[in-house]
């Protein structure tokens, strides 16, 4: 006697893992009586809630590995169709952390959880270490994981005077500018009246004031 069977496809719905197709036989009184797959598949964002038959509201969620019995004509195919639920996302409120030290800053954030970039610069009134500003603005809500970057103060810049070289040697005008704390450059060129490997300008007024570290160009004669 030949046997009627019925076979049961799944279909992921957008989801990863479907599981395979299997065939269910059906009895002597039209009905068959089957287990739905205990695979759970994933969806990111999403929740795996069961399998719907067709993907029709008109039947309802089954569960997982639940237990089917139902009436069936011979041939063709059962779908079952995942269905899913989206994921509310967590959302944490943003502190505030300026004026705080650095590590009590990153402290927060980590505690509150947020993932941080820490950029530093001068400040002329807010003390070495402590945070300047956020990207964020304080009491705003964002999702759980984002990323917030605070600028943290390296202190008042220190400023150093521009000595005046022109005149100079090129080894004695380069020693100045490196006991001040300068960089510098040198460039040479051809002077009707410079002597050869003197200074014959500079690129920064002698006198004012600059950033420790600021680069300064130095011209020195090649002679006529």
């Amino acid at each position: 006697m030949n046997r009627k069977t019925k076979s049961i496809r799944y279909n992921a719905n957008g989801g990863r893992g479907v599981p395979a197709n299997h065939t269910v036989q059906i009895d002597a009184n039209g009905g068959a009586v089957f287990n739905l797959s205990t695979v759970r598949l994933t969806k990111s964002g999403y929740t795996f809630l069961g399998w719907r038959l067709d993907n029709s509201p008109t039947f309802g969620i089954d569960s997982p590995g639940q237990q089917i019995a139902i009436g069936l004509t011979p041939g063709s195919t059962l779908t079952y169709f995942a269905q899913w639920q989206r994921e509310q996302q967590r959302t944490i409120r943003v502190p505030n952390v300026v004026g705080q030290s650095r590590a009590s800053a990153e402290g927060t954030l980590w505690h509150e959880g947020f993932y941080w970039i820490t950029v530093e610069e001068f400040h002329p009134t807010v003390a070495a270490g402590n945070v300047i500003s956020q990207s964020l603005r304080a009491g705003t809500t964002q999702p759980l994981g984002t990323t917030i970057t605070i600028t943290v103060s390296r202190g008042q810049q220190r400023t150093i005077r521009v000595p005046n070289v022109v005149g100079q040697s090129r080894a004695s005008a380069e020693g100045t500018l490196w006991y001040e704390g300068f960089y510098w450059i040198t460039v040479e060129e051809f002077h009707p009246t410079v002597a050869a490997g003197n200074v014959i300008s500079q690129s920064l007024r002698a006198g004012t004031t600059q950033p420790l570290g600021t680069i300064i160009t130095i011209t020195v004669s090649r002679g006529r």
